[in-house]
């Protein structure tokens, strides 16, 4: 994390949780912000929440963080 493009210590701040999105979060934060608060639970995951051009609000899971580490590697293309 950072502020102002400076980076921050995190090393003693323990567990976090972050909302990020590509669109302001509000008057005066560029597109891509970050908020950071500190989250005292013991899950970690990752909160999947699109937002889509029909504006309906859709939050489908709490994905966990070692979801995409299972994945099995694309097989390479053939020449």
């Amino acid at each position: 994390m950072d502020r102002d493009g400076v980076p921050l210590d995190m090393s003693t701040f323990g567990s976090v949780y972050i909302k990020y999105s590509s669109h302001s979060l509000s008057a005066g934060d560029p597109p891509g912000t970050a908020i950071l608060s500190g989250y005292g639970g013991d899950f970690r995951g990752v909160y999947f929440n699109p937002q889509l051009p029909d504006g309906l609000f859709r939050q489908y899971a709490v994905l966990p963080l070692s979801l995409f580490a299972l994945a099995p590697a694309p097989a390479p293309e053939a020449a």
